[in-house]
């Protein structure tokens, strides 16, 4: 339910932090985009933030079940859109 401007923005809402890190690693897993490839789609962010939060979502996945939901559900969208 949230807006690309919202995700590509600069506000630290947490719900938005969250977000972005699912985008960035659904980007990540899900396409095989280079971390400056993502960073730039997501607001011109370095790549470092980009790697941290790909990093971030990799262990919000292990411990969170809605987010796991939400990134599976990411994956499963690019890769549909992949195949199309």
């Amino acid at each position: 339910g949230l807006q690309p401007q919202d995700v590509i923005g600069t506000r630290r809402h947490m719900l938005l932090i969250r977000a972005r890190f699912a985008i960035a690693w659904a980007a990540s897993e899900g396409l095989g985009a280079s971390l400056g490839e993502i960073g730039l789609g997501m607001g011109d962010r370095d790549h470092t933030t980009i790697l941290n939060a790909v990093r971030r979502a990799r262990k919000l996945r292990e411990k969170d079940s809605h987010f796991l939901d939400l990134t599976d559900w990411l994956l499963a969208n690019v890769h549909e859109r992949k195949s199309t």
